[in-house]
């Protein structure tokens, strides 16, 4: 089993996300690994329009750049303002440079 020290999490200040951190938490303290909050900001609230496929580069990115062992996705809903995880998620699983949780 491979020792996670790193943990990102992509945050779209979604419901659900919200109902997930007592989770990130849990295995945060669990692994004893750091934590690397990543904010994804909806298009309604950037001050600049961001292309949808940017999302999953930027997310993946991201985990490169933070040498990320795991990632954590909160899946929001459609009908929600915020989500925006929630339709980039199979391609950021896809494309992950490391193993995900998506909940």
């Amino acid at each position: 089993m491979t020792t996670v020290r790193h943990i990102l999490f992509p945050y779209d200040f979604s419901v659900r996300a919200r109902q997930i951190i007592p989770f990130v938490r849990a295995i945060v303290h669990r692994t004893c690994a750091r934590l690397a909050l990543f904010i994804v900001v909806p298009r309604s609230f950037a001050p600049l329009s961001m292309p949808v496929g940017q999302i999953v580069r930027m997310v993946v990115e991201e985990a490169v750049r933070e040498r990320a062992d795991l990632l954590i996705l909160g899946r929001g809903s459609v009908a929600e303002p915020f989500g925006r995880l929630r339709t980039h998620a199979f391609g950021i699983i896809q494309r992950s440079p490391c193993p995900v949780i998506s909940v």
